[in-house]
């Protein structure tokens, strides 16, 4: 009977220890794929970074990427065609750190490299990061815990600029315990009301991936100030969004060659853009009946159009003109005599200086 348990306890101690041996090199293999423990529970970040004719800034932008304190990240680097040395450093970096993925592609811009890194992204939640800026070394960690902790759709916070060729050292910036703001949409409440409408950088908010594929949220292609609609999509459908003060994204202003630098500055391109996203705006209406919304919605467009046309193309009135019509066209046929919208005085006041110029 003695020699009977000893067997027992001698085999029940053999499995113990391969079991406990298996669990350590489970670990092993992904700490060294980048994975943590609490990747059964899906913690990871997706975090998506299109690259174009960046060499110059790559390895400082995705060094602060790789060197996160939360580490369950899957770094995803979209190679959009660019003709300089860039895919090479993606390589350098992806032989130091499993977690990077790499996508070669033909030039799509900066909406359709965001896209295709969306489309293999298998992280709970989605960051965007412009390859030629930086983020803090505590800043996925930092936003991931809030949204965990209030299940939000989006987590939006702040940013530091810094001019082209400023040295900067990132690790200056201390992380600042402040009070977080949870904003929770009810019933016809006007979202709106909780968002700041000019703050369109993806790059400022961290978003639930869920949330995104849910609601069919993606870049629309071939247009520039991608961002606003984009933003503005995210915040229509958002339940809960969480605001922090802190400041975790460092953003390169006036970079020689960037789309702010050439395509922006090219304002007939700019409204072409401008009257892309302000056509979906109107198919988008019918899904929606909060507070206000139609005010809601011609302040919208007319944040793109107003401005741009009366006062950008007051020197070439013979395209000043085109615009303004095609303007009022969608402004009052497509929208207010559509859904029988009464304008507020100032918005009233906007559109017959459109029409004026339209005569």
């Amino acid at each position: 009977m003695n020699k009977l348990l000893k067997k027992f306890l001698g085999a029940g101690i053999l499995v113990l220890v391969l079991a406990i041996t298996g669990i350590l090199v489970f670990k092993n293999i992904m700490s060294k794929t980048g994975k943590t423990e609490n990747s059964n529970k899906n913690d990871t970040v997706s975090v998506v970074i299109p690259v174009y004719k960046v060499e110059k800034y790559l390895d400082a932008c995705l060094n602060s990427v790789e060197n996160q304190t939360y580490d369950d990240l899957e770094i995803i680097c979209v190679n959009d065609g660019s003709p300089d040395n860039s895919g090479e450093i993606l390589k350098k970096h992806q032989e130091k750190d499993k977690r990077i993925k790499i996508i070669d592609q033909e030039n799509k811009g900066l909406s359709g490299a965001r896209n295709a890194g969306m489309e293999i992204a298998t992280g709970k939640w989605l960051y965007f990061v412009d390859s030629d800026d930086m983020i803090a070394p505590y800043a996925i960690e930092k936003i991931v815990k809030s949204a965990k902790e209030y299940d939000a759709d989006m987590v939006k916070f702040e940013k530091i600029n810094f001019e082209d060729g400023q040295q900067i050292n990132i690790t200056e910036y201390p992380y600042k315990k402040s009070e977080l703001r949870l904003y929770e949409i009810e019933g016809k409440e006007n979202p709106f009301e909780f968002f700041d409408m000019r703050e369109v950088y993806v790059w400022e908010r961290l978003y639930k991936r869920s949330f995104l594929t849910e609601n069919n949220i993606s870049f629309k292609e071939g247009v520039i100030c991608e961002d606003v609609l984009f933003t503005w999509k995210c915040e229509l459908y958002a339940k809960k969004l969480v605001k922090d003060d802190n400041p975790y994204y460092f953003y390169r202003a006036n970079r020689k060659g960037s789309i702010m630098d050439s395509d922006f500055k090219n304002l007939e391109r700019r409204l072409e853009s401008f009257f892309t996203m302000v056509n979906e705006l109107v198919e988008m209406r019918p899904e929606f009946d909060f507070e206000n919304i139609d005010n809601q919605f011609l302040y919208m467009m007319l944040d793109l159009f107003y401005e741009p046309i009366k006062y950008g193309l007051e020197k070439n009135p013979a395209d000043q003109k085109v615009f303004a019509k095609r303007a009022i066209h969608i402004l009052k046929d497509e929208y207010i005599d559509k859904y029988d919208v009464q304008p507020s005085e100032n918005h009233a006041k906007k559109i017959k200086d459109l029409e004026t110029i339209a005569m």
